[in-house]
């Protein structure tokens, strides 16, 4: 019944759970990627690149391993993103 954690990825028996112990925690771990960015000038293709490359690939194993995320939190996703993509 306890929580445990494989490749990085946290299991629980409540699947409610799952997203508050994985794609949360990847979500704040985007967010300070970006900040890092932010203080750079990256031109759009580097951005692009950047998000490809390190956020998304990163985040391909937690995505194919666990259940869909909420829609509520893929549209966080995709506004934190856009956001930052100058």
């Amino acid at each position: 019944t306890e929580p445990f954690s494989i490749l990085g990825i946290t299991y629980t028996a409540n699947l409610k759970d799952i997203e508050q112990l994985n794609f949360d925690k990847k979500l704040e771990g985007i967010k300070r990627e970006i900040t890092r960015w932010s203080k750079r000038h990256i031109s759009p293709v580097g951005t692009i690149k950047n998000v490809k490359w390190i956020l998304l690939s990163k985040r391909t194993h937690l995505f194919s391993v666990l259940p869909k995320p909420s829609a509520q939190w893929v549209k966080n996703l995709e506004q934190l993103l856009l956001s930052n993509s100058h």
